[in-house]
């Protein structure tokens, strides 16, 4: 009880410090928000009218006055309105998180949460936002989540759009099969979780899913994966780390494929404005039947994160890739490079835009040529997500990339076009 009431209080202290930037120097607004504080809730709601109050200011009283009545399905919907037209309003995403809770609706308040996290660089804020997800990892011990999209794509099987494969014993026709085809998938996804906290830092949590993607047009190209893994914890305002061991079997037309390996996470903050995250991947690749493509993986990635304002940010990335099968021909260096920019837009919309490009290196010579394979790839990806438009609770996104593949070996000489539009939760 006694660490609830220091997390209330550390809460409250947080609001106070940020409704002087919502009010903007208005002081009818402060003036009600401080009725709503002592209790005097009907006082309050008869000011409510008051012509100097702006939409915002008015819709986040409303959001206020029916936390303190505990209607909290009004008062959720309030501050999203509120975020919708004012994305930026860390106070109004402070109340939604924090109202979410109450009604307790855990998923929802911890996505919030982190995005405070995220978003607040203040040291004490981030302590008590990292208390509240905390409670909600001792509070929702289980949970289970579903996804569905529809996934078009000029060229589902990344086959080439060359017809010749020449090679120093002459040119080769490439087979139809070999060249690019398009079609429609359906991908859809279930996901769960098993957690258990010890004391406020460390938690152990079991995941699992399930991810399919079905091609009617070309069912060969489907593909159905089933993962497991688990994941040691350490989490604070400071930042967080993670060990998790995990097991991955893929069933698709051809040689089968499980992956065993341990995966080790870091992330955190580089000063006031800076977030980064580290991911060291190492894992052993088992192809059924197909011992030669079979080998161990590894990756190393670093990304980091920039928060220019509360709606805008900006990320910087490199990752490296080690692959080494049984066949040398196979095996491979890689290094990739990315840059993206994400913005949150008044009015519901969120638009974001990632450009990616690298250099893939394979160290034995290809199969009938005298040389090794070698491919520069690029990548633009796009997303586009508007919370005004709900479906019975759920927010449609696009998403759509176009990437390219120059190889100096015609089978992987190719480019794609993809988009992904699916559902998810309206948190």
């Amino acid at each position: 009880m006694i660490h609830c009431r220091r997390l209330i209080l550390s809460f409250l202290t947080c609001v106070a410090l940020l409704l002087p930037g919502l009010a903007n120097g208005a002081s009818v607004f402060q003036d009600i928000a401080d009725q709503i504080n002592a209790g005097q809730t009907a006082a309050a709601a008869a000011r409510l009218d008051d012509p100097d109050l702006t939409q915002t200011q008015r819709l986040f009283l409303q959001g206020r006055l029916a936390k303190k009545a505990g209607n909290y399905g009004d008062a959720i919907a309030a501050y999203r309105e509120v975020l919708r037209l004012s994305p930026e309003s860390l106070l109004a995403r402070q109340e939604l998180a924090h109202t979410l809770l109450l009604a307790r609706e855990y998923d929802p308040a911890a996505f919030h949460f982190r995005e405070l996290m995220r978003l607040d660089s203040r040291p004490d804020a981030r302590r008590t936002y990292q208390a509240y997800l905390t409670r909600i990892d001792r509070d929702k011990p289980v949970g289970i989540s579903a996804g569905f999209s529809m996934v078009p794509s000029s060229n589902v099987n990344l086959g080439t759009r060359n017809t010749v494969f020449n090679t120093p014993f002459g040119p080769f026709a490439i087979a139809e099969e070999s060249r690019e085809s398009s079609g429609v998938g359906v991908a859809l996804n279930v996901a769960g979780y098993f957690r258990k906290s010890f004391g406020d830092a460390m938690s152990l949590r079991l995941n699992w899913g399930l991810d399919g993607v079905y091609y009617p047009q070309n069912t060969d190209l489907s593909t159905l994966s089933a993962n497991v893994a688990l994941a040691f914890t350490n989490q604070s305002a400071r930042g967080k780390w993670s060990l998790t061991p995990h097991l991955r079997r893929t069933w698709q037309d051809g040689p089968q494929m499980l992956a065993y390996g341990v995966k080790f996470g870091r992330m955190g903050r580089i000063g006031d404005a800076f977030r980064y995250s580290m991911l060291f991947n190492h894992e052993i690749r088992l192809y059924d039947g197909n011992p030669g493509k079979s080998g161990p993986y590894t990756s190393a990635a670093f990304k980091l994160g920039q928060q220019i304002n509360p709606t805008l940010s900006l990320s910087y990335g490199i990752t490296t890739r080690f692959s080494r099968p049984e066949d040398a021909h196979r095996q491979f260096n890689e290094v990739e490079i990315s840059a993206g920019i994400r913005k949150a837009w008044e009015g519901g919309l969120t638009t974001g835009l990632t450009l990616s490009g690298g250099y893939r290196g394979f160290l034995g010579d290809y199969p009938s040529l005298s040389q090794p394979r070698q491919d520069q790839f690029a990548k633009v990806e796009i997303s586009v997500q508007n919370s005004r438009i709900n479906l019975a609770g759920f927010t449609p996104k696009l998403s759509c990339s176009y990437q390219v593949n120059a190889s100096n070996v015609a089978f992987y000489d190719y480019d794609v076009t993809k988009c992904a539009l699916g559902i998810s939760k309206n948190f």
